[in-house]
């Protein structure tokens, strides 16, 4: 089977006798060998645009069917991306209204996976929503059970404590918040530095992230932040990528009709047409006397040749810039060998 790569250079060798635009006779071959598969409906909306689009259009020859075949799967694409769109909004709006504390607590989850690499940035994430800062709760009440159980803390449950402040572990070989100087218990200080965290993020959350979760949550189940999720970006990014598609198969077809158009041999202009001669101007017209000898004689018959303008096939080829630096490298050579002569 021929590619557009092909088609294209055959139409430019001169191969220009494949017949004019028919909406029926070709299989949908773009990204498949055999076929596309596509729903009753959109089946049956493909061809319907794909023969409005060739009439429209008027392409010729194979390579330009093609293309308009090409504009209109794309189209087709287009438009189902944006009925999934509208269906994943309100899916998502639907799901937020019901399930809205489950998938936050999930989405804290996945966040706190990173804690024990990147404390610092894993920390201040996690303050910064409610459902992080309950989860930052969670664990210091665990800790400070521990205390009040079992005494200080041992290496495990240290560095634990040390990941939920946000420490760095370059900074954890010295003395730390959770160590107890050298005259304090370990366990008084550790039970005091849990009820304390506990404490501000409790605080942390009646301020302003409680209200900013309802906000949130308000929002999700309209609609609005949708656009955030993956799938949706994940379909946006393939909207775009046919977008792109539609409008380079549209640019392609405008480049071979206007190189078609150029080689069509224009039709002379109305302008330029030899039109019937003037009436000449007599004695008579003008009440002297014809035998006269003052009165001189002058030629009224218009021109059998009138000047064209030139055409575009005329005018010299522009240059790229390739070629003007070539040029003007070629100029400061014969220069430099003049100057030497």
């Amino acid at each position: 089977m021929n590619t557009p790569r092909h088609l294209i250079a055959n139409r430019s060798h001169g191969n220009n006798d494949t017949p004019s635009f028919d909406p029926t006779q070709f299989a949908y071959h773009l990204e498949t060998p055999s076929s596309l598969v596509l729903p009753e409906d959109e089946e049956n909306a493909l061809q319907r645009r794909v023969g409005e689009w060739g009439r429209a259009l008027g392409p010729v020859g194979a390579c330009e069917n093609w293309l308009v075949e090409h504009m209109a799967v794309n189209s087709i694409r287009i438009d189902r991306c944006a009925h999934h769109e509208i269906a994943l909004r309100n899916r998502q709006a639907r799901r937020a209204s019901v399930c809205w504390e489950e998938d936050r607590r999930v989405a804290v989850e996945e966040i706190a996976v990173g804690l024990d690499r990147k404390p610092a940035l894993v920390a201040r994430r996690l303050q910064s929503s409610r459902h992080g800062c309950e989860w930052l709760i969670e664990r210091w009440e665990m800790l400070a059970r521990i205390v009040e159980e079992r005494g200080a803390w041992d290496e495990k449950q240290r560095s634990l404590a040390l990941d939920l402040l946000g420490v760095p572990l370059e900074l954890r070989d010295g003395p730390t918040r959770v160590d107890a100087r050298p005259n304090e218990s370990a366990a008084v200080v550790q039970s005091a530095l849990a009820k304390a965290e506990i404490e501000r993020l409790r605080r942390a959350k009646a301020q302003s992230l409680d209200e900013l979760d309802a906000w949130d949550r308000r929002d999700a189940e309209i609609g609005l932040g949708a656009e955030l999720s993956r799938p949706l970006q994940q379909l946006l990014r393939y909207e775009g990528r046919c977008s792109r598609n539609l409008h380079w198969a549209r640019n392609q077809l405008h480049k071979l009709q206007s190189a078609r158009d150029a080689d069509t041999p224009a039709r002379p202009s109305a302008s330029l047409t030899k039109t019937e001669p003037e009436r000449p101007i007599t004695d008579e017209l003008l009440g002297e006397d014809p035998d006269s000898d003052d009165v001189a004689e002058e030629s009224t018959t218009a021109p059998d040749d009138l000047p064209c303008p030139a055409s575009r096939r005329d005018e010299p080829p522009r240059e790229n810039r390739r070629a003007r630096r070539a040029r003007q490298a070629r100029a400061r050579q014969l220069a430099k060998a003049g100057r030497a002569v």
